[in-house]
């Protein structure tokens, strides 16, 4: 709670505070839920508080298996991209592995998600060139 607090320039930083509900903290009533949440970051140009809500949404639909959504969520996180931070690598597995399933459903997209994929093995075979012991399972996994 207290990161994203501090993503939309909140000043909380009380050990008592952890315990409120995020929602109530913001003093925001329009701000109750995750949608509300985005809504606000878009509106005011939050992107790193866009790309967590982005980044959570990814991940819920890509362990949903629903990998249309996951590759959407995750085109959304790099849209309000603005400077690289850790969870981009994770964004970039969980596209690319989106991108090879949706590849093979043999659609009119196919080739384009096989394309996809392939740029995210592409940045994984970089990343391993800096730090095989960290990255080099997810790039044999891609």
């Amino acid at each position: 709670h207290l990161s994203i607090l501090k993503l939309i320039g909140s000043n909380y930083d009380s050990e008592q505070q952890l315990n409120e509900p995020l929602f109530h903290l913001l003093g925001n009533s329009e701000i109750n839920s995750q949608d509300g949440l985005l809504k606000h970051a878009l509106s005011k140009r939050l992107g790193g508080l866009a790309q967590q809500c982005y980044f959570d949404r990814l991940l819920l639909a890509f362990w949903s298996k629903n990998y249309g959504e996951a590759a959407h969520y995750a085109e959304k996180y790099r849209e309000c991209h603005q400077m690289r931070h850790f969870p981009d690598m994770f964004q970039t597995f969980y596209l690319g592995i989106s991108a090879f399933h949706l590849a093979r459903l043999e659609d009119g997209k196919s080739r384009e998600w096989e394309i996809v994929g392939k740029d995210a093995l592409l940045k994984y075979q970089t990343y391993v060139k800096f730090s095989d012991w960290n990255w080099e399972n997810k790039m044999l996994l891609l």
